[in-house]
């Protein structure tokens, strides 16, 4: 299998919520970097905990692969999610109560992968502040 085929397997696995598929594509000491995180997580129980509690406060959550790159064993991916903030969410300060707004940001995601294809090392970026703001738990900047 590609790495472009994996990418768009993580897709797919995502946006069916298939956690234990989506599991199946890192391997057992995967790590997790997020600029907005105060510590990587390590592991794929980690992992799948992390997303598992994104997912859960947004039940409706897609994401959309806008375009895929590739190099070497490095998969660049920029996206745009979508979905309703209709369950609790951790956050930084603790948790974000169901606000029901609606949610679309955009982001990146470079993955590194071992040999068999599987993720050892991904890392994340998008706007916190357009998040935050959009889910009113912060308010809009000033131009």
């Amino acid at each position: 299998m590609t790495l472009e085929q994996v990418a768009k397997q993580w897709v797919e696995k995502f946006n069916a919520h298939d956690m234990k598929g989506l599991m199946t594509l890192y391997t057992d000491d995967a790590v997790n970097a997020q600029p907005h995180l105060p510590a990587p997580i390590k592991g794929k129980h980690a992992i799948e905990e992390d997303l598992g509690g994104f997912m859960k406060a947004f039940p409706d959550i897609r994401i959309t692969a806008d375009h895929v790159s590739v190099s070497g064993n490095v998969v660049a991916m920029e996206w745009t999610v979508t979905g309703t903030h209709t369950g609790p969410l951790a956050g930084p300060t603790g948790t974000i109560s169901p606000t029901n707004r609606k949610l679309k940001i955009r982001g990146a995601e470079f993955t590194t992968h071992n040999a068999q294809g599987l993720i050892v090392d991904e890392r994340g970026y998008f706007d916190l502040v357009s998040f935050m703001t959009q889910l009113g738990a912060m308010p809009s900047p000033t131009a």
